[in-house]
């Protein structure tokens, strides 16, 4: 017989944890590599990023009749990016920067790891924008940018720009850090104002066929 209670003590549940988390309600701050809102910019650009998961390595071992698995460290899944682009093309020149400055195109001379490296901060929001998960990508350097292909036969007129990082580790921070990273987005805002980014991502969405 089934459980008629179940659906109400599970809407009571989530009800009581502030409702579902919703997928739309994000932020990613960028370290700034320039002087002025290139960090602003590449948040507000950013269509889409997963919060990176991981996996335990395992090794068998033989216990008197039985194999059993054994953990043996893990494995971090690859971080991505994905950003719409602007006509004067400000994701790639970022990228393009950041790139260049880990292996020279004139002289392929590469730099030190801890001269390029740059921390990541995903945040996922509230439906108030304020963040209630808080991941530290660590050590972050992009190891691949998408090639563009244009076309007049493509699906969509929106040019948008994919980029796989590597990274040395991801960590989540606490309920006692998030304040700290609030005040971090607070600090990151163009003339004191602050327009919640998913707001503004919608905008660039729909201008679509404007940028």
């Amino acid at each position: 017989m089934a459980n008629l209670a179940a659906p109400q003590v599970a809407r009571s549940i989530i009800t009581a944890k502030g409702g579902p988390s919703q997928l739309n309600k994000y932020r990613v701050i960028m370290p700034s590599l320039f002087i002025g809102g290139d960090a602003i910019s590449m948040d507000v650009l950013c269509r889409g990023v997963s919060l990176p998961g991981r996996t335990n390595n395992v090794i068998n071992r033989q216990t008197n009749f039985k194999m059993i698995e054994m953990p043996a460290g893990y494995e971090n899944t690859p971080f991505d990016l994905q950003f719409t682009e602007t006509n004067d093309h400000t994701v790639n020149h970022y990228f393009n920067t950041w790139m260049n400055s880990i292996t020279d195109p004139e002289t392929y001379e590469v730099a030190w790891r801890d001269d390029i490296v740059k921390d990541i901060i995903v945040m996922s929001n509230d439906g108030n924008d304020i963040p209630n998960y808080v991941c530290r990508i660590k050590n972050a350097f992009p190891k691949f940018k998408n090639p563009i292909e244009l076309s007049d036969t493509s699906s969509s007129p929106v040019m948008e720009v994919r980029v796989q990082f590597a990274y040395e580790d991801f960590e989540i921070i606490d309920n006692v850090g998030i304040s700290g990273i609030s005040d971090l987005v607070r600090s990151v805002k163009a003339g004191r104002i602050m327009i919640p980014s998913n707001l503004a991502r919608q905008a660039t969405q729909r201008l679509g066929g404007f940028l």
